[in-house]
C-alpha cells in the first residue's frame, strides 16, 4: 500500500472488431485529497478560534453586565447614604449595614486588633451575611461553615443568639457548634444593623467535653480526628480574659 489516491473510470466500450471491452483509467489525486485534508483541518482549527472568541465575547458581556450591575448598585447606595446623611427629615429605615459602614477603612482595623490579640472577629449584618472579618478558626471555616446543616447553626447563631441585647453592651454565648463568641449590636439610632463579633474560643472556665466535638464530626461525616485537631488549637480565654479583649477593642465600637 503506497498511501497515494486515485481516481478510477472503468467502463465498457466498443471495439474497433465490434466486441464489447473494458475500458479502465486511474488518474492520481493524491494532491487533491491532500488539499481537501488541509482544508479540512484549518476549517476546522477556524470554529474552534471562532468558538472561543465568541465565548470570551460573551464572557466579557457577563462581566461587563455584572460590573454595570454592581456600579448602579453602588450609586443606589451611595444616593441613598448621601441623602441620609444631608436630609435631617431623610427616612433611614431602608438604609442596611453595608449602607453606613465603610468596609475598606474598617477592615485594617479588625487586622490590626487580630494580630495583636489573635482573637478572631468579624461584622455581620442582621441576615448573617459576613461584611468583613479576620482571623477565624479552621474548626469553623474548614468544617463549621462547610457543611450545610452546620453551617445553619452558624447563622441560626450569628442572628438569634445575638438578639435583644442592648445597646452599648456586649454578649458572650456559646454557639450551636459548641464555641463562644461575644457580641454587639451595630445601631443606627434605635434600629440594629448588625453585629460585631469576637470569638470562636475555647473558655478555660469551662470543663472542655472532646466528645462534643466528635459526635459532631460523626454527625456531619467529618474525619474524627481532623475535626478533633482545630480544636485542640482553637483560643483559650478565662471569662476574665474574654472580658478584657473586648475591652480592649474601642475603635470596632466607636
Amino acid at each position: 500500500m503506497t498511501g497515494d489516491w486515485y481516481r478510477c473510470v472503468d467502463r465498457a466500450i466498443d471495439w474497433v472488431d465490434g466486441r464489447k471491452v473494458r475500458f479502465e483509467l486511474a488518474s492520481d489525486i493524491s494532491s487533491l485529497k491532500q488539499t481537501e485534508k488541509e482544508l479540512r483541518e484549518h476549517q476546522t482549527a477556524l470554529e474552534q478560534k471562532v468558538r472561543e472568541r465568541t465565548e470570551k465575547l460573551d464572557e466579557e458581556l457577563r462581566q461587563r453586565e455584572k460590573t454595570e450591575q454592581k456600579l448602579r448598585e453602588s450609586e443606589t447606595a451611595i444616593r441613598k447614604k448621601l441623602k441620609a446623611l444631608s436630609e435631617p427629615d431623610a427616612d433611614l429605615e431602608d438604609l442596611t449595614l453595608s449602607d453606613i459602614i465603610d468596609i475598606d477603612q474598617l477592615q485594617p482595623i479588625m487586622e490590626d486588633f487580630h494580630r495583636i490579640t489573635g482573637i478572631a472577629n468579624a461584622v455581620i449584618d442582621i441576615d448573617g451575611k459576613v461584611l468583613a472579618g479576620v482571623g477565624w478558626q479552621d474548626i469553623c471555616t474548614g468544617f463549621h461553615r462547610s457543611h450545610p446543616e452546620a453551617l445553619k447553626n452558624c447563622i441560626e447563631s450569628d442572628i438569634e443568639l445575638s438578639k435583644d441585647i442592648p445597646k452599648g453592651t456586649f454578649k458572650a454565648y456559646r454557639c450551636k457548634n459548641n464555641l463562644w463568641d461575644m457580641a454587639t449590636p451595630i445601631m443606627l439610632g434605635d434600629r440594629r444593623l448588625g453585629n460585631l463579633f469576637i470569638g470562636q474560643y475555647l473558655q478555660k472556665d469551662d470543663e472542655f467535653d472532646k466528645t462534643l466535638f466528635l459526635d459532631q464530626a460523626r454527625r456531619y461525616g467529618f474525619d474524627e480526628e481532623n475535626t478533633w485537631q482545630p480544636c485542640r488549637v482553637s483560643r483559650l480565654l478565662t471569662k476574665a480574659g474574654s472580658k478584657r479583649s473586648w475591652d480592649f477593642s474601642p475603635d470596632f465600637r466607636r
